[in-house]
């Protein structure tokens, strides 16, 4: 399993900033920055939540065969998810298990 910075320097290469990346974990920006300098110190629901975001971007870029091809997908305004961006759908739980269950359509090749 990766550790905590692991998959946040995962996440950052896919354009997420630390801002964004603060809301998605449901964390301050300074708790961020904390964490990132100390892994030690994070969370249990952080890290959870660290883990549930890692496995949804390895479906994505397996899903589109490309770590870019899944970054454009995360920042452009999706129909299936009710016309937000996937990235903004992130910040909660419910709206993760929707971006999950989109790649998982995409993934089986339902796309309506």
């Amino acid at each position: 399993m990766k550790d905590f910075k692991s998959i946040s320097e995962e996440a950052f290469s896919l354009g997420i900033c630390r801002k964004e990346y603060a809301n998605i974990l449901q964390i301050s920006t300074s708790s961020l920055y904390r964490y990132l300098k100390e892994p030690q110190k994070v969370s249990a629901k952080c890290k959870d939540r660290s883990v549930v975001i890692c496995n949804l971007i390895n479906k994505g870029k397996s899903t589109f065969g490309d770590k870019s091809k899944f970054s454009h997908w995360l920042f452009c305004k999706n129909i299936a998810l009710g016309g937000p961006k996937p990235i903004e759908m992130l910040c909660t739980v419910e709206g993760t298990k929707q971006v999950d269950f989109c790649l998982n359509r995409i993934e089986w090749g339902i796309f309506a």
